[in-house]
């Protein structure tokens, strides 16, 4: 099998049991995973705005998104249960594209849910064009935000920054949910 075919084959696997271990989810525990990713999606938003004031979307055209070309590992588990906790299916993953959720218009997850390293990566013109006052407020968010997504690494086997479809070749039949 394929690397392309054998990645969307442990991603809908793992979508799957990721689903089950959702649904009997104790309401103590969905409550605490839904402070943690509106916190995160706040963040994010910041985050988007301060990248949007340095030209962002524009300069993202014009270089054609050349960093999204390495976001195969980037979704996390709390990228997917953002999704999930909302009762929305994630977009298709496309392991055919540089990223799995890469678009013909761009990245197909809001921002609010999109990846640690997509929503934290300022490339050297979007920086300049933020200014250094946005550009320090821009590292602070950075800051805060990677340390909401490191307590889901502490609390959940599946959990890292790393990525997780690294989390689940790496976990095999093991619960994403179960603790580190």
């Amino acid at each position: 099998m394929e690397k392309r075919e054998s990645d969307l084959v442990l991603w809908q696997s793992g979508l799957a049991g990721l689903k089950r271990e959702v649904a009997a989810l104790e309401a103590t525990e969905r409550m605490w995973m839904s402070a943690q990713l509106e916190r995160i999606a706040l963040v994010q938003q910041e985050l988007h705005a301060l990248f949007q004031s340095g030209e962002g979307e524009t300069q993202c055209r014009d270089c054609l998104g050349a960093c999204c070309a390495h976001g195969k590992h980037h979704l996390t588990l709390a990228n997917l249960l953002a999704c999930l906790l909302a009762g929305e299916e994630p977009p298709d993953a496309d392991f055919s594209a540089p990223c799995p959720m890469l678009g013909p218009q761009g990245c197909r997850i809001e921002v609010a849910r999109r990846p640690f390293n997509c929503v934290t990566f300022a490339c050297e013109p979007v920086e300049k064009a933020m200014g250094a006052q946005n550009a320090a407020l821009f590292y602070e968010r950075e800051k805060q935000l990677r340390h909401i997504y490191e307590t889901f690494a502490r609390r959940y086997a599946a959990g890292s920054l790393r990525g997780l479809l690294i989390a689940l070749e790496r976990l095999g039949e093991r619960p994403l949910l179960d603790p580190p």
